[in-house]
């Protein structure tokens, strides 16, 4: 799923000013978000999704609970899924910049693991 498809299945969550800017590996999160929104028929607006520091970042309009607690749950699974193709990820680094891979990925774009705790 592409920033394009998601921005087109889910108009009523994102305008021309919504910046989505994570790895394909996390779209399918994004969507479940969006899902869980349309089920719950509350006001809901994504303004930026961005990876930072190994994690998905969302920035967003709600004061519906529910949804809430579905973009915190996605952000915690983001550090455990490659940003790239969804598979089980990783921390990784490469000159100072950080990501959720997995191993073919890493391999692919020249990262290492970056071995630490966050258990």
């Amino acid at each position: 799923m592409s920033d394009i498809s998601l921005k087109e299945k889910y108009p009523e969550f994102f305008n021309s000013n919504s910046d989505l800017s994570c790895g394909p590996g996390w779209h399918l999160l994004i969507d479940g978000i969006c899902r869980i929104a349309e089920k719950q028929k509350c006001h809901f607006h994504l303004f930026q999704v961005k990876q930072k520091f190994r994690g998905l970042r969302i920035h967003y309009d709600t004061n519906n609970l529910v949804v809430k607690g579905a973009i915190e749950l996605a952000e915690f699974i983001s550090f455990y899924t490659c940003e790239f193709c969804g598979n089980k990820g990783f921390s990784c680094c490469k000159g100072g910049w950080y990501a959720t891979m997995c191993e073919d990925c890493k391999e692919k774009k020249g990262y290492i693991e970056n071995k630490i705790n966050i258990e």
